[in-house]
């Protein structure tokens, strides 16, 4: 998370590829293979809340690249299961934009995309760094030896891989992801307005925008109801006919197991295969 908000300001990277969305995102493309100018910035955990904040500052900071490619699992559409744990944790959102955030979600009534939670008062405990938030985490760094060090190493190798960070180990996994547990696909009206804010960026600075979703396993694919798979097709294809030139995929390519090193994450094979297949489809788009 450090490493990839430092490249938001850093003027001195020219980027003509983005790649935004959450966790099926960050393992399963290697931007490094793109070139010197793409850039994974994505953040496992994270939904279109936070990836508008990414493209916005980056944007204000840069020269708009040609090309952002967007993927996120079907969960990240319908809530944010990370926004208290990882995003406000760890004041990847400035409080402006949390409360802007808020405003937003109230004005939509959907303040349900919080959980059941006391919205003002997590914001300000997590905010003003109370014991009770963030004295678990110091002590525990406290405790760890070698912390800053394999701090430091992380850091270089986001920069060296360009974002790209494999999440499952495993050589194969036949499981089906959480991603899919859904009976219906019912995109969050925050996190809906999110995504079309992220669209209009992009029409705003002429930037192409793909959004599909990373590939799946057999399991995940046999675990998706129909009416899920039916309404996220739906979703996007509504969304693309708002956003004329935005390139929508709804068909989710299933790859074979032993391209997944847990129920939902591509291993180094899978990410492979799927980087050199959205090159072959999308390299053009950014000529």
């Amino acid at each position: 998370w450090r490493w990839q908000k430092d490249l938001l300001t850093d003027e001195s990277v020219s980027a003509d590829v983005l790649f935004l969305g959450d966790s099926l995102e960050v393992s399963g493309v290697m931007a490094s293979k793109w070139g010197e100018n793409a850039y994974n910035i994505g953040l496992p955990g994270t939904t279109a809340v936070e990836m508008y904040y990414t493209l916005e500052t980056y944007l204000e900071h840069h020269d708009a690249p040609k090309l952002v490619i967007m993927g996120y699992g079907q969960n990240h559409y319908i809530e944010m299961n990370c926004y208290w744990i990882r995003t406000v944790y760890f004041h990847y959102l400035p409080i402006s934009e949390q409360i802007a955030f808020i405003r937003q979600a109230a004005a939509l009534d959907d303040m349900s995309v919080f959980g059941d939670v006391s919205v003002l008062g997590e914001t300000l405990a997590y905010g003003l760094c109370t014991p009770g938030k963030c004295l678990p985490a110091l002590i525990n760094m406290i405790e760890e030896q070698n912390r800053p060090e394999t701090n430091r190493a992380s850091y270089e190798y986001y920069e060296t891989s360009h974002g790209y960070l494999q999440i499952g180990k495993d050589d194969s996994c036949s499981d089906a992801s959480a991603s899919v547990a859904y009976d219906d696909f019912v995109v969050a009206a925050a996190i809906d307005a999110r995504i079309r804010g992220i669209a209009q960026l992009c029409a705003d600075n002429g930037i192409q925008l793909v959004i599909e979703r990373p590939p799946c396993n057999q399991a995940t694919m046999d675990a998706t109801s129909k009416l899920l798979a039916s309404n996220y097709e739906a979703y996007l294809t509504a969304l693309a006919g708002d956003f004329p030139g935005m390139i929508v995929n709804t068909q989710v390519d299933v790859y074979p197991d032993d391209c997944f090193g847990d129920p939902g994450h591509m291993n180094e094979q899978g990410a492979e295969r799927y980087t050199q297949s959205l090159y072959e489809r999308y390299a053009y788009l950014a000529e």
